[in-house]
């Protein structure tokens, strides 16, 4: 299978599935309609009003962007790798693994957290919030998967695989599924999710992974949905939510980080509210922050 061969059939699967989500979302959105089942409809409208302006910036000048930026990295790679078929599948591995990284950090650092946090602001938890991603979230995307351009993996595979990883995650945002049988623990299921956007205590900073769980599981982030017992699951932020302004969806957590900056005591206070943990706050310092947490390693704290 040639270059051109190769893309438009990886292309075309990934369109294909991202339009089958889209109709099991809408059907999702019928069904609770019909039954008249508890839905929070203003939060449905909410996630559409951040989700397709995100989709329209993504497949026109963000998607530009990021293409152009990684094509301007695969200068820098001393060999080009092609599109065999073994290329692809280590691909999918290596963009599965950037992103559980880039996943983690988003929840780790603040700055990253201001477009991320979008994502986890609803308090509902359904298909509909799988569209509920930020305006400007893609423009990270080519620093995420800039060390595969370089290393020779093409652009056009690393993007079309990442589109992969994204729309693959629509379906693990329900929870009308329970566990399924064969793959709980191995790929990314909804009661894994169900886990990674919980805010009980035990769930925070949990069920990184975008496709394959092993890296939640080899990296020590690993959470059983079994392991919570009978407690039920709450969503949203550990701080009182947005509401459904999509404006201030998308940037309340700047806000907050200014705010932060503001009232620190020291120029150390300004680096830690832009890039110190989202919990982190002049007055509390680290005292939220996990003892087993790499940032207080990093300060001398554990």
């Amino acid at each position: 299978m040639n270059m051109h061969d190769s893309v438009t059939f990886a292309g075309v699967a990934v369109g294909g599935i991202g339009a089958v989500m889209t109709l099991v979302t809408l059907a999702e959105m019928a069904f609770d309609a019909v039954k008249r089942r508890g839905r929070d409809w203003r939060e449905t409208a909410s996630n559409f009003m951040v989700g397709i302006p995100n989709q329209a910036l993504t497949l026109t000048v963000v998607g530009a962007a990021v293409a152009a930026g990684l094509h301007a990295v695969a200068r820098l790679a001393p060999t080009q790798l092609g599109y065999g078929p073994v290329t692809w599948i280590v691909a999918a591995v290596a963009v599965d693994f950037l992103y559980y990284w880039s996943h983690r950090l988003e929840h780790r650092v603040s700055v990253l957290w201001g477009h991320h946090s979008v994502h986890h602001s609803s308090t509902s938890f359904d298909l509909s919030t799988s569209l509920r991603i930020a305006w400007h979230d893609g423009i990270f995307a080519t620093v995420y998967l800039a060390p595969l351009a370089v290393l020779g993996f093409p652009p056009l595979m690393v993007l079309v695989l990442f589109e992969g990883v994204l729309i693959y995650q629509t379906w693990v945002h329900t929870q009308r599924i329970g566990r399924v049988p064969l793959i709980e623990g191995i790929l990314n299921t909804p009661a894994a999710h169900r886990v990674h956007h919980a805010t009980n205590a035990p769930c925070i900073d949990k069920n990184h992974g975008g496709v394959l769980m092993i890296w939640d599981r080899l990296f020590g982030t690993w959470l059983d949905e079994r392991d919570l017992g009978d407690a039920p699951l709450c969503y949203g932020l550990t701080v009182p939510p947005p509401g459904i302004n999509p404006l201030r969806v998308n940037f309340r957590h700047y806000l907050d980080i200014w705010a932060l900056a503001r009232r620190a005591r020291s120029f150390q206070h300004v680096v830690l509210a832009v890039f110190g943990p989202p919990e982190w706050t002049p007055e509390g310092g680290f005292a939220a922050t996990s003892p087993t947490s790499w940032w207080r390693r990093l300060w001398g704290m554990s």
